[in-house]
């Protein structure tokens, strides 16, 4: 059996106690935070962001949205603007928007904050400023060695 500990391959010399590998896995669980943000930035954009201190090579999510609003438009964020990363969409419907962005030539999301992906949209209604939701669905990260890593979601609501 082999430990991972920040980021080395520990090797089990049959020694290691239940007690330590506890420790060892609500310390890793302690120190990793990701967060993935949907944020209201313009009148009809969202933005959204990605906070993370574990290294992310790959992340899949819906995007959707209440019956008022159509999902119209995606751009790349600056986090994932290099051409290097594949960035693939798929408009479901007017109000689901598949998306999946993975890191080629080895490369990461390194612990850091910022946008990863602008949405615009256009209202059914003629209140612009009414409430409407746009949340996240079925959010899967992974890191370079292709394991799945927690991430807590901030839907606009």
């Amino acid at each position: 059996m082999k430990l991972m500990m920040n980021n080395r391959i520990c090797p089990n010399n049959g020694k290691t106690s239940l007690a330590a590998l506890i420790m060892a896995l609500l310390s890793i669980n302690a120190q990793a935070q990701n967060t993935l943000s949907v944020v209201r930035t313009d009148l009809n954009a969202i933005e959204l962001r990605l906070e993370n201190t574990d290294d992310v090579a790959g992340i899949q999510f819906s995007i959707q949205s209440s019956s008022q609003v159509a999902l119209s438009g995606f751009q790349r964020g600056e986090r994932v603007s290099d051409s290097r990363w594949l960035v693939a969409t798929h408009q479901v419907n007017d109000s689901t928007l598949n998306v999946v962005i993975l890191g080629s030539s080895r490369m990461f999301l390194g612990a850091g904050s910022g946008t990863i992906a602008k949405i615009s949209y256009r209202t059914n209604q003629e209140n612009n400023d009414a409430p409407y939701r746009v949340s996240l669905g079925r959010v899967m990260m992974a890191n370079c060695r292709a394991e799945s890593i927690a991430v807590t979601v901030q839907n606009l609501e």
